[in-house]
């Protein structure tokens, strides 16, 4: 991924994705959540190798652009990523869906015009400040959404839009996206989310970590697991007292009782499944 992102510039985000949910099989929005975490780690190597580039690029001729941008983009991307799991799995494939294409036909218009040079704004720092903010809540949403870096629409508005020459774009679009992504990425990790993919449920998350693990255990074993909700009932006792119990459904399959969720949260071993042996 990392190969076909770089030979045409990009970090491999918008390949890494569907390879994630077709291949791989994760739920769209944890697939979402780990491209986030990879996007992350290669912008960081991406800035360490840009750090020669910084005395050739006039990034401080962009200041009001980048600083604009980056508040934009860190706003939508808070919003975005708590919003990413509420969306259903069908509404999330469809915004994947148009996003990718999005990206595609922006490529290939990139490509188009590569040797085009010119700015359609003017240089008024009002106008642009605010052309910024709106167009860093655009790519802080992308983001958000699909877990890039946001490179391919960062650096043709710099470039289409402000003016920006490609190599002080290509600098300007590392220095906006590192903070944007590093935000998506505090976002998912104060709602738990990342805890849930290490196997350390928080309660509040519990059933949706449980369901993942019923889905991951049958894709890989072909045999159902069943890890019902607890509810709570009342029960007569021989005093004639009545007292609150917990208790769990059985398997409609195999009438077995459910697993404890202290032993789902320490899958897989706890199911009896070595990964390493797939």
């Amino acid at each position: 991924m990392a190969l076909l992102g770089g030979l045409i510039g990009l970090g491999g985000a918008e390949f890494r994705l569907p390879l994630l949910i077709a291949v791989f099989a994760l739920y769209p929005q944890r697939a979402i959540r780990i491209n986030l975490l990879i996007t992350f780690a290669t912008l960081v190597m991406s800035a360490a190798a840009r750090l020669e580039f910084l005395g050739a690029a006039n990034v401080s001729t962009l200041r009001i652009e980048v600083l604009t941008m980056l508040v934009g983009g860190m706003i939508a991307a808070w919003i975005g990523a708590g919003y990413l799991r509420h969306m259903p799995k069908a509404h999330i494939m469809t915004v994947i869906a148009v996003l990718l294409a999005g990206t595609a036909g922006l490529l290939a218009a990139e490509a188009l015009l590569s040797e085009a040079s010119w700015s359609a704004l003017p240089h008024d720092p009002i106008l642009r400040a605010i052309v910024g903010i709106v167009a860093g809540i655009m790519v802080g949403a992308i983001s958000s959404l699909l877990g890039v870096a946001g490179g391919e629409f960062i650096t043709p508005i710099l470039i289409f839009i402000f003016g920006a020459d490609i190599k002080t774009a290509g600098t300007a679009s590392v220095l906006i996206s590192i903070p944007i992504v590093l935000t998506g990425v505090a976002r998912h990790w104060h709602t738990g989310h990342y805890l849930i993919e290490r196997g350390e449920t928080p309660k509040h998350e519990g059933q949706p970590w449980c369901d993942e693990i019923m889905r991951l255990h049958r894709q890989i074993t072909g045999k159902p697991l069943w890890a019902a909700p607890e509810t709570v009932g009342k029960e007569k006792r021989t005093d004639g007292e009545r007292k609150s119990v917990r208790r769990q459904a059985c398997c409609p399959e195999t009438g077995e009782g459910s697993i404890d969720r202290k032993d789902i949260a320490q899958w897989p071993h706890s199911c009896g499944i070595e990964l390493g042996s797939f």
